[in-house]
C-alpha cells in the first residue's frame, strides 16, 4: 500500500516573523505614511553587521532591488525603502529585530505575488526576499519534511516525487 508522505511545513524562516507580529499590529496604516524610514546609512552600519556574510542589502534604483522587487503584476508598484536578500534563517530573524527596533514594517516575499493593497500596508518597509531559503529535507524515518521560507508548491511536489513521495496540497 503505497504512503503519502505527511508534510510537515515547519518554515524555522518566518518564525520570527510571527513572533513580531504582536508589536506590528500596534501600527496604523497612517504611521507608515508618515514617520520617516531609516536612513540608508542606518541600514549599512545597523542592519548589516546583524547579517550573515550571505547576506544582501539592495536599495531603490540598484539593479537587485529592481529586479527582487518586481511584481507579477504590472500596475503593481513597490514602496520599499531596502530588499534584504538573507543568506540564512538567523538573517529573517535579525531582520525583523531590526524592523521592530526601527519601527518599520516589513514584508517576507517569495516569487512576486502580492496586488497594490498589501504592498502599500509596507510604506518605506523593509521586503525579505526569502527565496534563496529553498532548502527541503526530508526525516530520516521518512514521514515527514522540514523547509526554508523560499520553497514554493512546485519545487515541493517535484522533490518528494523524485524520492518516491507525494505531498497533499
Amino acid at each position: 500500500m503505497h504512503t503519502s508522505l505527511q508534510v510537515i511545513v515547519t518554515l524555522l524562516n518566518l518564525v520570527p516573523l510571527i513572533a513580531a507580529i504582536p508589536s506590528f499590529i500596534g501600527h496604523t496604516r497612517s504611521d507608515n505614511f508618515t514617520r520617516l524610514p531609516p536612513s540608508v546609512s542606518t541600514y549599512q552600519q545597523e542592519l548589516g553587521p546583524r547579517l550573515s556574510k550571505n547576506a544582501t542589502l539592495y536599495f531603490p534604483n540598484s539593479s537587485g532591488y529592481i529586479n527582487d522587487t518586481e511584481r507579477w503584476a504590472a500596475n503593481t508598484k513597490s514602496n520599499f525603502s531596502v530588499v534584504v536578500v538573507p543568506g540564512t534563517a538567523q538573517d529573517v530573524g535579525a531582520t525583523v529585530s531590526f524592523a521592530d527596533t526601527y519601527n518599520v514594517p516589513f514584508l517576507a516575499v517569495n516569487k512576486g505575488h502580492g496586488g497594490a493593497a498589501g504592498l502599500a500596508t509596507v510604506y518605506n518597509g523593509i521586503q525579505i526576499y526569502v527565496r534563496a531559503l529553498d532548502d527541503i529535507e526530508v526525516s530520516e524515518d521518512g514521514n515527514s519534511a522540514s523547509m526554508g521560507g523560499g520553497v514554493y508548491q512546485d519545487q515541493l511536489v517535484n522533490y518528494l516525487f523524485d524520492r518516491g513521495k507525494a505531498a497533499c496540497s
